[in-house]
């Protein structure tokens, strides 16, 4: 593997986990306009959004939103529904 991949798996990794624990849920504007929602249907079972993973650290599961024992990665989503651990609320959680 050369280099250049490394390197690029890096930044792409690095801006992901960087956009998921933003305080700037830019998602959200995915789910404001239905011309957008398929989009966000990809986007959302490919990578971890600030929804996907803001719900993983919220602070109660009562809420309906938060789980702890869901959307593990920080990354790739994918893997959470490949595993059977995704819940996709399209919703925040009080963190």
């Amino acid at each position: 593997m050369s280099y250049e991949i490394i390197f690029l798996q890096l930044v792409i990794k690095q801006l992901i986990v960087i956009g998921v624990h933003s305080a700037i849920k830019w998602d959200r504007f995915l789910y404001k306009y239905k011309v957008l929602n398929p989009l966000a249907w990809i986007i959302e079972r490919t990578i971890s959004t600030p929804s996907t993973h803001f719900m993983h650290h919220g602070k109660s599961n009562a809420d309906g939103i938060s789980n702890n024992d869901d959307n593990f990665s920080n990354m790739y989503f994918f893997w959470d529904i490949l595993f059977g651990s995704a819940k996709i609320t399209r919703k925040y959680s009080a963190v």
